[in-house]
């Protein structure tokens, strides 16, 4: 369901536009008439909740407009007076609704449940997922829990609309407990963060004297773990244990904390520069080993293209391959006209075979590897533009930006200024802007222009579950049955 409420002081319902969107309802939202109607032309919307008394056109005057332009679109008024005038006006135009501020967040559930009874043709499946979302604790736990959710019934039903809403809505209520909580989080011992991923999955199986390939699949997203597994063939014990990713999802942070198993103000400490690019990534893991007191020889490889995996050859005790490929194509399928029109997940299951990655798996198992899949970051699709201003000392990508120069203009965005606490260093500046949901920054000298070219891009560096919650899959044979005779 999507509403577009229309209010000259629409910044004050902030509070309720949280709470209608944690039940799954997307908000539109406009300032001024002319506004209203051109979010209107261009989002498809159920429902106008129309402030009765605005500057400029009248509440009835913008009724007479979107009647005209948009006939059958239902409409509310809310009013500041209990004005018998108005009551008779929302008689006489068949308005469906009439509410008098102060409101309830609750009234206008209720008005909207009661105008827009839902046509969803399986309630009982939604219902179910809905269910079990509500059902996790809104802990580190829980939302790993409500991803993987999410991320099955995304795998399961794609094209659900309820879903893209339901997304938006716990990414809007994970985005407010990572601004309140994360550095607290950092600090239980028992989360398995990004950079504690390799001591506590992979090296037990490497003490217990198995042989290990470890594959790192840049930008590989929850679903697309999950739609990569219903390929493998034959008789394989499997484990998938989300963990979470660091702040910013970038590769830079994300993955370096991975190899390293330190946080990013540790690596800047213990090895200055290695944020900047991602080539001390074998020089980080053995130092990491080294740490562990683990002498384990092991071969380091990076597949920048699917030709990668053509001639694979599995001998060292612990196998590690970057595959980076995946990452780049998902720029390329967001950004070419071509690949738009063909379904993400079948885009990359196409990959998936076509770049003999199964065939790489299973040939890791056969000769006798445990496999380990894991990524360094999700993804989002972009769809709503954050307006910043910055000077020249800003960097960063379309969802994250260092700089002392930042600042937001239009919309939401995480601000982070004790950078320690949330285990960063300032070597980039003291301020990082985080974008969350599926919002990305714009520079105010342009907004437009930069808002149309980037919309229905993939990016990450941001807060949402997609990009944080990420999987470590364990694949191992299973051991031949016990002759009982």
């Amino acid at each position: 369901m999507r509403v577009l409420w229309v209010d000259d002081e629409i910044q004050g319902f902030r509070s309720h536009i949280l709470y209608l969107q944690d039940r799954g309802i997307e908000v539109l939202t406009a300032s001024h008439p002319e506004e209203a109607l051109a979010l209107l032309r261009e989002h498809p919307v159920d429902m106008v909740l129309l402030d009765y008394r605005m500057p400029g056109l009248t509440g009835e005057e913008l009724l007479d407009r979107i009647r005209e332009e948009f006939p059958g679109l239902k409409v509310a008024f809310l009013t500041m007076v209990e004005d018998p005038d108005v009551m008779e006006y929302v008689t006489r135009q068949h308005i469906v609704g009439y509410l008098v501020k102060p409101i309830r967040p609750s009234q206008i559930l209720a008005l909207l449940k009661q105008a827009l009874p839902s046509e969803d043709p399986h309630p009982r499946r939604i219902r179910t997922y809905t269910d079990r979302l509500a059902a996790a604790p809104p802990t580190p736990r829980g939302w790993m829990e409500r991803a993987m959710i999410l991320a099955r019934w995304h795998q399961e039903h794609p094209e659900d609309d309820t879903y893209t809403l339901e997304r938006r809505s716990q990414n809007a209520a994970f985005a407010h407990e990572v601004r309140r909580n994360y550095p607290q989080w950092l600090q239980e011992e028992d989360l398995l963060w990004i950079h504690r991923v390799f001591a506590r999955q992979v090296v037990p199986e490497i003490q217990a004297g198995r042989r290990v390939a470890w594959l790192v699949l840049d930008g590989f997203r929850l679903d697309q773990f999950l739609d990569l597994l219903t390929h493998l063939e034959g008789g394989y014990h499997v484990d998938v244990v989300p963990s979470l990713s660091l702040l910013p999802t970038s590769t830079l942070i994300a993955r370096n904390a991975l190899f390293a198993g330190l946080l990013p103000i540790e690596i800047h400490r213990r090895f200055p520069g290695a944020l900047e690019d991602n080539q001390q990534e074998p020089a980080l893991l053995e130092d990491h080993l080294q740490r562990l007191g683990l002498d384990v020889a092991f071969r380091y490889r990076k597949w920048t293209d699917p030709t990668g995996f053509e001639e694979v050859r599995w001998s060292a005790p612990l196998e590690v391959v970057v595959v980076s490929f995946f990452d780049w194509l998902s720029h390329i399928w967001s950004r070419h006209p071509y690949f738009r029109g063909l379904d993400f997940q079948r885009f990359v299951r196409f990959l998936m075979e076509e770049t003999r990655l199964k065939q790489a798996i299973q040939h890791a198992l056969k000769s006798g590897y445990t496999v380990f899949l894991s990524s360094d970051h999700g993804w989002v699709e972009a769809s709503q533009a954050v307006v910043i201003r910055a000077g020249q000392d800003v960097r960063g990508g379309l969802r994250f930006k260092w700089g002392d120069s930042l600042r937001v203009l239009r919309g939401k965005a995480i601000e982070i200024r004790d950078l320690e606490e949330w285990g960063l260093p300032r070597h980039w500046g003291g301020r990082l802007l985080l974008a969350q949901e599926d919002g990305y920054f714009v520079y105010e000298t342009d907004p437009s222009r930069f808002r149309q070219f980037y919309a229905g891009w993939m990016f990450h560096g941001g807060v949402s579950l997609q990009e944080m919650v990420i999987p470590v899959v364990r694949i191992r044979a299973l051991e031949p049955e016990k002759n009982l005779a």
